[in-house]
């Protein structure tokens, strides 16, 4: 790792905001040549992946941007796949390679056929490790427009470990509790009652612990699950644990 890294700590520490943190990130990575990154968070994650679970975080470059509204990207983007089931990082050449040969499925195929052909032909998707088993991130980097092919992967190469340092600093930096706008966090209450679920309390055995009726555990427990653009209240506690709204 170069040097200069070592300083990156005080300014990912984890009293600095998250919008700071992205705009020092940006900046690391202006430095080696990556113009654009978008970094995703997945969650309630149990070996699929589903689009309501994800928080994205930053933006790539204006035509793909146009080109995904109205898309899921779980679903078209083949990087996207590969950042949650893989932890090798994926080249843009690697994708292109895998498209030629016929292994995206259409959906992909359409997608990443535009990527390429409006010029994004230089970039690494990161796998970003977690410390909870019910997440998974990643971050995707398209390098300067203006470098060569040969030449990028050159010089990707050189700075590959510098890129998953960094990047890694910045995932692991993140207070994941600001991902969610505060009218979307969970009140205090029913924080509590997420915790007791996922202590294996039933709603009655919660109730008989906050001193309140299951009729108003059961309305708090729904308050969550709607908040959390969670199904299931087994869906909100894991996407609870995972954005460290509840301690597990």
């Amino acid at each position: 790792m170069s040097a200069h890294l070592n300083d990156l700590h005080d300014k990912f520490k984890h009293d600095v905001t998250n919008d700071e943190k992205w705009e020092t990130l940006k900046t690391e990575l202006s430095k080696i040549g990556f113009e654009y990154a978008r970094y995703g968070l997945l969650t309630a994650f149990h070996g699929r992946i589903s689009l309501q679970d994800s928080i994205e975080l930053g933006s790539f470059c204006n035509e793909w941007e146009e080109n995904q509204k109205g898309k899921d990207w779980l679903v078209h983007d083949h990087v996207a796949k590969h950042l949650v089931f893989n932890s090798d990082p994926l080249t843009f050449r690697e994708l292109y390679r895998r498209l030629d040969y016929g292994e995206l499925n259409e959906a992909e195929s359409k997608n990443h056929e535009m990527s390429r052909q409006i010029g994004m032909l230089n970039g690494v998707a990161i796998p970003l490790s977690s410390m909870l088993p019910t997440s998974a991130a990643g971050i995707s980097l398209e390098g300067s427009r203006g470098i060569g092919t040969k030449e990028f992967d050159e010089h990707l190469n050189e700075n590959l470990e510098d890129l998953i340092a960094i990047t890694e600093m910045f995932h692991a930096s993140l207070n994941r509790r600001t991902l969610l706008p505060n009218s979307r966090i969970p009140t205090e209450r029913e924080k509590e009652c997420l915790t007791w679920v996922m202590a294996g309390l039933r709603v009655q055995e919660v109730a008989y612990k906050m001193g309140t009726h299951p009729k108003t555990v059961e309305k708090q427990l729904a308050s969550a699950r709607a908040k959390l653009g969670a199904k299931t209240t087994a869906q909100a506690v894991t996407r609870a644990i995972a954005l460290d709204l509840i301690i597990l």
